[in-house]
């Protein structure tokens, strides 16, 4: 069995040089790999499938220090199939995404139990209004 790509697949996913906050980029890198050590039923597909991976993350410009480093991890491997328990959030706070400092911002806002959301500064709408 291995991991089925439709035939308009185009191995595009969030690039790393993008401006989404880094837990989405993250988020790819985990999501791919948990798919590589979960679907293919033996060692050799496994193998096949994560080789996959690592070419698709290059081709999307994650950095290859990032790639090499979590290749043969296996706390990271457990760490992407483990489900992690988040804690309850009581408010919710969406700031507009400035690549660096939204971060920064959501970080401290996250200590003090405020779940923090996003939304990008321009959008469509902003360039093509409706007439």
């Amino acid at each position: 069995m291995r991991v089925y790509r439709k035939l308009t697949h185009t191995d595009k996913y969030v690039d790393f040089d993008s401006r989404h906050p880094m837990q989405h980029k993250r988020s790819v890198f985990h999501t791919l790999l948990a798919r590589a050590d979960k679907i293919p039923p033996s060692n050799a597909g496994k193998r096949r499938e994560r080789k996959h991976v690592f070419r698709v993350l290059a081709d999307n410009n994650y950095p290859r220090s990032l790639v090499r480093s979590r290749k043969l991890d296996p706390k990271f491997l457990m760490s992407c199939l483990s489900v992690r328990i988040q804690p309850t959030f009581n408010n919710l706070v969406v700031l507009p995404y400035l690549k660096g400092i939204s971060e920064k911002i959501a970080r401290v806002l996250r200590r003090e139990n405020v779940k923090v959301g996003y939304k990008p500064i321009k959008t469509l709408t902003h360039s093509f209004p409706r007439p």
